[in-house]
């Protein structure tokens, strides 16, 4: 080795240790390292003292010298701070900081004079336990090497080492400390909110704990809108103070600077435990962009600003909180609806009828012990006047319980309807239960074409005008809510039908899975052959999941004039055997079409016991008529039709 080489490795050598001697002190030894408290839990710690011994620097740097002494108070162990003011405490930041003391760790010990306890430490924390334990630790200055992130702390006398993040974590400033929640109460434990000032302004809404609904209880006992409330609560919850600009201001001659020693409003929120917080709105914050407001805790010296936005809907009327739906059901499912309905043209109401919610009836095979597991599944029952009950239409009930939900409140009447023409009870499987009173339909010129009712709901002011058609179904009586899907079968399951159509009948048949053919007994004539596919489509109209009930006619009785007559059927079809399982019907009778009707519809009957005559969509009467338009084409019995549309029919199957 070159005699330059050696004087390069003892000149590093040199500067090693020199940098050993005055910056580390000593050798480190890694013996002993873990939780220097080893049986202390945050939850233990119960005060807190946050001591700044380098005051002049700290000044230099903008930071508050003053001790900073911490306490937990009440039953649920709310942080405070107690010295040098009194001021509810960031409980995230606070928490965190006992966290940090709980699991302060031993990196490594340090033994001898240490650097950075040269001046003194920097930061002294001071804790003390509920058992009456008291801990101290000390942090000093910081590695001066930015590449060794190390705290070093003492406890007891003893130097070690430890995560630069507890640091970070306890060098707190008493502006950091602080809490900025202005009305900290989250909107599920508020249950009054109180805005006072101008009498334009003022305003109070209140629900009971065990309520989610609120009222407007001044300047008007009415209903509120729970999501407009909800929604400024949640605002309210996250106003947030921006800056702190005095701990002082107790007169009059203090406050006049922010407009506080009057008040342009005060906003009080009520915990549902008791206890409420009011907090006085003053000027605004001059040239702030955005805009502030000065703001303060009512009887309480210190003085903030916060942010604008919400004053201007705190200051708006009662009337921006009302409620906007003639109903309030959140999301509690509605099991049974109560309808009385009218003839509107006169002042007489009916008896009432009933949509109910109930489990669908299982049968003897399905109730298996795994069956019994499972929720059973819902369906829709009507009970009529007298107690006659039958299948709901869930679609269409369905469909009007959600309209009802949000019905929408389209303007505020002053006066309660004079005369009621029915009455509407909705209940919840909650058991709670909403009532309304539906009055005539409007006659306003501006209101035609719209549907517009007034409803008043018995304890509210006045009447609501709302838009439904909801009455409209409720005068064409129960009927209208029954169940409307009455077809129960696909096409594949049948293999035999009858076609008939006036005096001219034609049987069907078909291997399963297998073109249709016709009746043996009735030839087909030269050169012709049967399409399927026009079987098939009529069919198609027919399966489950397409076949639905235009319309019910619970009052048509004369089944002979419309061509309706079972025992002497005129057109239609009738399924006359199954491959497999059964129908709820077999026999369709096709009667004449509904006069004006838009969209165009016939008059149909089926065979199912009890079911009244119905309207059915033109389209099926169309399918037929093109069927037996083929049929007569392809046997030459030319025969006029009322169903002849003058379609052609699909070409045979080759």
């Amino acid at each position: 080795m070159s005699r330059r080489a050696v004087w390069i490795l003892f000149a590093f050598a040199v500067g090693l240790s020199t940098y050993v001697y005055f910056f580390e002190g000593s050798a480190v030894d890694w013996e002993g390292r873990g939780r220097v408290f080893r049986e202390l839990e945050p939850s233990h710690i119960v005060e807190m003292e946050l001591v700044r011994p380098r005051a002049a620097r700290d000044v230099l740097a903008g930071v508050d010298p003053r001790p900073v002494r911490l306490r937990r108070e009440g039953p649920e162990g709310t942080w405070w701070i107690v010295e040098p003011i009194r001021f509810p405490a960031f409980h995230p930041r606070t928490q965190a900081m006992a966290y940090a003391v709980a699991d302060l760790a031993l990196i490594a010990q340090a033994q001898g004079n240490v650097v950075a306890f040269k001046e003194g430490p920097e930061l002294v924390l001071k804790v003390r336990t509920r058992f009456g334990d008291e801990h101290g630790i000390e942090v000093g200055s910081e590695h001066p090497d930015p590449k060794f992130q190390l705290a070093y702390c003492r406890v007891r006398g003893e130097v070690f080492v430890t995560s630069p993040e507890f640091r970070k974590t306890i060098d707190a400033s008493l502006t950091e400390l602080r809490s900025r929640a202005l009305l900290g109460i989250a909107p599920p434990d508020a249950v009054a909110l109180v805005v006072e000032g101008d009498p334009k302004v003022e305003k109070t809404l209140e629900r009971d704990s065990s309520s989610p609904s609120w009222r407007l209880r001044k300047p008007l006992d009415a209903a509120a809108d729970r999501d407009l409330v909800e929604t400024l609560l949640r605002d309210l919850n996250s106003w947030a103070i921006e800056s702190f600009l005095s701990d002082e201001a107790r007169e009059p001659e203090a406050l006049r600077p922010y407009g506080l020693d009057a008040p342009r409003a005060a906003v009080t929120l009520r915990h549902r435990g008791g206890a409420s917080i009011t907090v006085e709105i003053g000027s605004d914050v001059p040239g702030a962009s955005p805009p502030h407001v000065h703001v303060r805790h009512a009887g309480e010296p210190h003085v903030f600003s916060a942010a604008a936005e919400l004053v201007g809907r705190l200051l708006d009327g009662a009337d921006g909180l009302r409620a906007r739906h003639v109903f309030d059901l959140g999301f509690e499912d509605v099991v049974e609806v109560t309808a009385s309905f009218a003839d509107w043209a006169a002042a007489t109401t009916a008896e009432p009828m009933t949509l109910r919610k109930r489990p669908v009836p299982r049968r003897a095979e399905a109730a298996a012990p795994a069956a019994k597991d499972k929720p059973a599944p819902m369906e829709w029952e009507v009970t009529a006047a007298g107690g006659e009950a039958f299948p709901g239409d869930a679609q269409i009930i369905e469909a009007q319980i959600v309209a009802l939900r949000k019905l929408l409140i389209h303007k505020f009447l002053s006066e309660p309807i004079e005369s009621p023409r029915g009455r509407l009870v909705l209940r919840t499987a909650e058991g709670r239960s909403s009532e309304s009173l539906l009055g005539p339909r409007s006659e306003a010129v501006e209101d035609k074409g719209y549907n517009m009712y007034p409803v008043h709901v018995p304890g509210e002011p006045g009447a609501y005008l709302v838009s439904t058609l909801l009455p409209v179904l409720i005068v064409q009586g129960p009927h209208a809510f029954r169940k409307r899907n009455i077809s129960d079968f696909e096409p594949e399951q049948i293999i035999e039908l009858t076609v008939f159509d006036g005096a001219d009948s034609w049987s069907l048949a078909r291997v399963p899975g297998e073109a249709w053919m016709l009746d043996v007994e009735t030839p087909l004539a030269e050169g012709k052959a049967l399409s399927s596919a026009a079987v098939n489509q009529l069919l198609h109209l027919l399966r489950a999941e397409r076949f639905r009930v235009v319309g019910y006619l619970p009052e048509l009785r004369d089944f002979a004039r419309h061509g309706l007559e079972l025992h002497a059927p005129r057109r239609g079809l009738e399924l006359t055997r199954f491959h497999a399982g059964s129908a709820s019907f077999r026999k369709l009778l096709l009667g004449d079409p509904v006069e004006g009707s838009k969209p165009a519809a016939v008059r149909a009957r089926v065979d199912t016991a009890g079911l009244p005559p119905f309207t059915v969509e033109e389209d099926v009467h169309r399918l037929f008529g093109v069927l037996v338009r083929h049929l007569r084409e392809i046997t030459g019995n030319v025969g006029s039709s009322p169903g002849d549309s003058g379609t052609a029919a699909p070409k045979p199957e080759e």
